[in-house]
């Protein structure tokens, strides 16, 4: 995770809300990661913060992906990612619909449903890439954290 902390700076305005972002996950523990060793505790703490100080935008998003894969070339769907996030589903039909045009217009409808879907997979997707890095650096399997 270090690698890739060292590589992605944030824009000095987004740092308010990492900071936000960090305290409310700080705050309450998921159902469940009580029954963890505090090494695996402190390891998802690490990887959710990780994520969200990631997933701020789309550009920062989509340099984490392709981070990652420069990293891991093994991991290829890291770099497919990258190419969604970075195209962000432009050919995704259903956003063009009627039903959604009469409420925002073409760039608001992308803007808004593109951005919260990416922002929801990179949520899913992304911790997996992390617990995989750790994998890595420690020579053992971190999977079963998966559930978490």
């Amino acid at each position: 995770m270090e690698k890739l902390r060292k590589k992605q700076s944030l824009p000095s305005h987004l740092y308010g809300i990492q900071e936000g972002v960090k305290k409310r996950l700080q705050a309450v523990p998921m159902l469940g990661e009580m029954s963890l060793p505090k090494k695996g505790q402190d390891l998802l703490q690490k990887i959710r913060l990780e994520t969200a100080r990631l997933n701020v935008n789309k550009v920062v998003r989509t340099k984490a992906y392709l981070d990652f894969y420069r990293l891991y070339p093994e991991i290829r769907w890291a770099f497919l990612a990258h190419m969604i996030s970075r195209n962000g589903g432009w050919n995704m039909t259903d956003l063009r619909s009627d039903l959604h045009s009469c409420f925002f217009n073409e760039e608001k409808r992308q803007v808004i449903f593109l951005e919260r879907s990416n922002r929801l997979i990179f949520q899913d997707a992304y911790p997996q890439f992390l617990e995989f890095m750790e994998s890595k650096r420690q020579n053992q399997t971190m999977f079963y954290l998966l559930p978490f």
